[in-house]
């Protein structure tokens, strides 16, 4: 996730219209999206800045079938998956509000992924999906056009240094960090 699509989630604060704790779940449209707020510090935290406040780490895509509220997201372990939502905690909600904002075929767009591994190291360009990936490459106005545009991605803490964690996890994978 890091700061490459949670910035953009983030800069579109004047379209989170939501973005409040213990929101009821019937009153979730299918597209919001639902903000994980983690219960302390984290790898993720220490490189985002969260929304409204609160230290989130992860984003998923909220979806009504019939009467059964679910959530289609992209988690370690499992990659790409449609659950309950129970299965989330501690969440804010935000509607999109961006202009020709098409939540159905958004749905559509995000159920598409389903099945595809969780991409441990956020390279865009792979065939493997993180969460606020899913949410980008899935997110389409009525003209087809993506909601959210890709920005440079950032791995730095406040104090503008790579936290030890994020050098340590590419170089064990043999990779530099994808600062940029």
């Amino acid at each position: 996730m890091i700061r490459l699509y949670f910035t953009i989630l983030c800069s579109f604060a004047a379209a989170l219209l939501l973005a409040q704790p213990h929101l009821p779940v019937d009153s979730l449209h299918d597209g919001d999206l639902l903000f994980v707020v983690s219960g302390g510090g984290n790898a993720i935290t220490d490189v985002t800045h969260g929304v409204e406040g609160y230290p989130v780490d992860h984003v998923a895509i909220f979806h009504w079938i019939g009467t059964e509220p679910v959530v289609i997201q992209a988690v370690p372990g499992h990659g790409v998956e449609m659950v309950s939502i129970d299965s989330l905690c501690s969440l804010l909600a935000g509607r999109v509000c961006a202009a020709g904002f098409d939540a159905r075929e958004s749905i559509v767009q995000a159920q598409r992924h389903i099945g595809k591994p969780y991409d441990n190291y956020f390279d865009a360009s792979d065939q493997a999906m993180y969460c606020s990936e899913l949410v980008q490459k899935s997110f389409v106005t009525r003209r087809g056009k993506r909601v959210f545009k890709t920005i440079p991605m950032e791995f730095r803490d406040a104090s503008g240094a790579i936290p030890q964690f994020w050098v340590d996890h590419y170089r064990q994978a043999g990779r530099q960090v994808p600062e940029g």
